[in-house]
Formats: C-alpha cells, sequence, structure tokens
C-alpha cells in the first residue's frame, strides 16, 4: 500500500498540510463574519468593510485551487496570503489607536449574563 498509494511522490506530503491550511482559513473567515454580525452599532463603517473584505480574502484563499503552471499558482497563493497579512496589520493598528484614543469609562455598570448579575 505504501508504495501504491504514496509512491515516493513527495508533492502528496503537502497536501495534507495544506488541506488543513485551507480549511482552518475558512473558519477563521466565518467566524469573522459571525463577530461581524454582532457588532455594535459604534465600530466605525470603514472598519467594518476593512473585516469584511479581509473576510473574503481569507475565503478566496481557503477556496484557491493550485495549477501544473509552473509555479503561478504558489505565487498568487502566496501574494494573497501577504496582501491579508498586511490588511491584518493595518486593522489591528487602527484598532491600537481608536482604543487609545477612547476614554475608558470606569463608572459603567457591569452588564448582566443570562438575567444574573455578575
Amino acid at each position: 500500500m505504501w508504495s501504491s498509494v504514496y509512491g515516493g511522490d513527495t508533492e502528496k506530503l503537502r497536501n495534507p498540510f495544506l488541506s488543513d491550511l485551507k480549511n482552518k482559513l475558512l473558519l477563521i473567515s466565518e467566524q469573522i463574519i459571525v463577530i461581524l454580525s454582532g457588532s455594535p452599532k459604534s465600530i466605525s463603517k470603514e472598519l467594518l468593510e476593512d473585516l469584511s473584505k479581509i473576510a473574503a480574502e481569507l475565503s478566496a484563499l481557503g477556496r484557491k485551487r493550485f495549477y501544473m503552471d509552473g509555479g503561478r499558482s504558489d505565487s498568487e497563493f502566496n501574494a494573497l496570503g501577504d496582501s491579508i497579512v498586511k490588511m491584518t496589520e493595518i486593522v489591528i493598528e487602527q484598532l491600537t489607536l481608536d482604543s487609545e484614543s477612547q476614554p475608558i469609562d470606569n463608572d459603567e455598570e457591569e452588564p448582566e449574563y443570562y438575567g444574573l448579575a455578575t
């Protein structure tokens, strides 16, 4: 079985990792969408759009197909991944700046969870 299924083809070694990575990218994309659906109204439209774009790009990356094209598919995958990292870094930087510029209100009441005070 080892010889007939694996046959020394090292390309097959990439697939389990790649499939797992692509599944995780899709999961992260879906989780961002879930978070966005419950986001507070105080979040800026720009931030919502940026996060939506990141979710869409992660989904595209997770669905990327690879072809025997001299490495072009690999390069496109890497470029899209690098682009998502840059977008994410910009969003994180913006969130950091926003949180630093907003005063913390320590007088707010603690929220109730499931009708019980914490």
